[in-house]
């Protein structure tokens, strides 16, 4: 199995976990927010914000969608509960 290559949407992944971070500190506190994030599915939507629903774009995209959101998710990790 090849290893999937995301490098060159760090930077945005970066921006759209900061932005709804900030958004949702504005009403939770963090461990509260990450629950949310998690029960409302916030990493799919970074993926899908940033590679596209893999249903529709087809060919290699389903992989990066998951590999985008496994890596969304762990950011939100490090800055909602400081765990890495």
């Amino acid at each position: 199995m090849s290893e999937i290559n995301i490098a060159k949407y760090k930077d945005d992944i970066e921006s759209a976990t900061d932005f709804m971070c900030e958004q949702l500190l504005e009403d939770y506190d963090k461990k509260t927010a990450f629950d949310y994030v998690i029960k409302w599915n916030y990493d799919a939507d970074v993926a899908e914000w940033l590679v596209g629903d893999p249903d529709i774009v087809g060919g290699d995209s389903a992989e990066i969608y998951h590999a985008v959101a496994d890596a969304a998710k762990q950011i939100f990790k490090i800055k909602l509960l400081g765990v890495y």
